[in-house]
């Protein structure tokens, strides 16, 4: 991670637009598949519906290109890659709650073998004693990695922007997680 474009970034991180994959769009689904297969690690959150019951996974495959994809009951035909990704051992999935995540993933019939990293976690195993509940932002800057807008012009520069078509079909309760 440390010698990715992420972290070589002297002006910081910043998080590209999230493009709304259609949820029955298999097209979609396997070139987003072809996508994660040469990618060695990934940043993935879960954001949960909490009004609507509607999960939903973003997915971040480089400084330029991130996903959101809705999560129905059972995976969409064609999504095979997607999801298997988190199946193969030698990937690295970093995301801020790992616990919900495979929770969210093995209710759908998805295992997930591949390597998780919890900032927030690694952070405590570096420093158990450590008391000041940091966010991720801080957490980073430890590591000297600089995330968000480096000089926001106003409130809306560093909200995440919901791409594609299907942007509008995301639940109301999830855009407004999304937006926080």
């Amino acid at each position: 991670f440390m010698g990715s474009a992420f972290a070589m970034s002297l002006e910081g991180v910043q998080m590209p637009g999230l493009e709304v994959l259609p949820p029955n769009d298999p097209v979609a689904y396997a070139r987003l598949g072809m996508r994660l297969s040469v990618c060695g690690f990934i940043g993935a959150a879960l954001v949960v519906g909490a009004s609507s019951g509607v999960d939903t996974v973003c997915l971040i495959l480089g400084p330029t290109e991130a996903y959101c994809l809705v999560l129905p009951t059972t995976l969409p035909q064609g999504s095979a890659g997607v999801w298997g990704w988190f199946q193969e051992a030698p990937n690295l999935c970093i995301t801020p709650d790992s616990k919900e995540l495979v929770g969210s993933l093995l209710r759908r019939g998805v295992d997930v073998c591949c390597a998780l990293a919890e900032p927030r976690i690694a952070l405590w195993l570096i420093d158990p004693d450590d008391k000041q509940h940091m966010n991720i932002t801080e957490i980073a800057a430890l590591c000297e990695v600089k995330l968000g807008v480096s000089t926001p012009s106003s409130s809306s520069a560093s909200r995440i922007s919901l791409q594609g078509a299907f942007a509008g079909s995301i639940d109301p309760s999830v855009r407004s997680r999304l937006a926080s």
